[in-house]
């Protein structure tokens, strides 16, 4: 008897310990939200005067769904978004759901808000993103753009030699360093500034992502079923006829 009343009483503080630590785990999971909310706001808020990178002209802020990003413009239209924080890759749960219900404010929460955004692949956000811009008539880039001016100062990059295989080095004439690789960043991953997609990129991503699912582990259920619900004007048809979500 005396075993089974110790048995229990071991099983009680378990359970109570592992409570306990649900809940410390919980605080702190959101207390690294609201940390990175507030670096996020700091740097995204700091003024600062950027260049476009593909042709050197001053940038100007335009409004985009992206907790993690600025938009950008130039006087040439070229779209452009910057991550001062760099690329974030957390595992999602295919599960979550937000709170939102027309299929606009499902996309828009997952992009905005940081508990969804941060279960978010960066190329699955900026495909959502360019969804909803679709819906709304905004244009896309026209054709693919070059990394060529420094974002700092607007003036010519110029390759310099690297030591990474796989990534390019660029410095500018003012020695504003820059590295390539896809996008143009700074050391550690931070500072990236990504041109928006232009339509096929966009159409192929969203072959690949809604259509055949090839990337069904970083897809959120109920983002999917949001665009597949999110309407499109007939204009801006979404893929041909037998590319469309079923």
């Amino acid at each position: 008897m005396k075993n089974i009343l110790y048995a229990i009483v071991i099983i009680g503080n378990i359970i109570i310990w592992s409570v306990a630590l649900s809940g410390c785990n919980m605080k702190k999971d959101a207390q690294d939200d609201t940390r990175e909310i507030i670096d996020i706001r700091k740097s995204l808020s700091t003024p600062r005067t950027f260049y476009c990178p593909s042709c050197g002209e001053k940038l100007h802020d335009r409004q985009i769904y992206d907790i993690f990003s600025k938009g950008f413009v130039c006087s040439h239209g070229h779209l452009s978004h910057w991550y001062p924080l760099g690329a974030r890759r957390n595992p999602n749960d295919p599960s979550a759901s937000c709170g939102k219900s027309t299929p606009k404010e499902i996309i828009i929460e997952w992009l905005t808000n940081i508990k969804y955004r941060n279960q978010l692949q960066d190329q699955l956000a900026e495909l959502l993103a360019a969804h909803v811009y679709l819906s709304e008539g905004r244009s896309f880039n026209t054709s693919d753009l070059k990394y060529t001016y420094c974002p700092d100062c607007g003036l010519e990059l110029a390759e310099i030699p690297s030591n990474d295989l796989y990534v390019s080095s660029m410095r500018c004439p003012n020695g504003h360093e820059w590295f390539f690789r896809g996008t143009l960043f700074r050391a550690y991953g931070t500072d990236m500034f990504i041109f928006d997609m232009t339509r096929y990129t966009y159409d192929m991503g969203y072959k690949s992502y809604f259509i055949d699912q090839s990337y069904r582990g970083f897809l959120p259920k109920q983002v999917l079923e949001a665009v597949k619900n999110l309407t499109i004007p007939p204009d801006k048809s979404v893929t041909p006829e037998n590319n469309r979500l079923k």
